[in-house]
């Protein structure tokens, strides 16, 4: 029970993080989040692949805008938003 509530309050986390940051994310009871971005979901799958951050992304059309996000440790799920953030202001700045 412990290891699901820690689950569940870092995806509560998350899912604010991100929505912080622009993404709408989908309501989920599961230990991962599907998000849509400011940025195409194979460019921000692309770009976290390059920081050495690993998220899903399928080639679908109904969800080729989103990233799967699976749910890991705060620390996890602290550098996986960090590198979001790097990746919008990077983004920003080629504007």
């Amino acid at each position: 029970m412990a290891n699901c509530r820690r689950i569940m309050e870092t995806r509560a986390y998350t899912t604010g993080e991100l929505e912080k940051l622009g993404f709408a994310v989908i309501p989920s009871m599961t230990n991962f989040l599907l998000a849509q971005g400011p940025v195409p979901g194979r460019e921000l799958y692309l770009s976290l692949k390059e920081r050495g951050v690993l998220v899903r992304w399928f080639d679908q059309p109904r969800i080729r805008d989103y990233i799967r996000v699976s749910i890991g440790s705060r620390e996890q799920m602290d550098r996986f938003l960090a590198a979001v953030t790097d990746i919008l202001e990077t983004r920003s700045e080629k504007i």
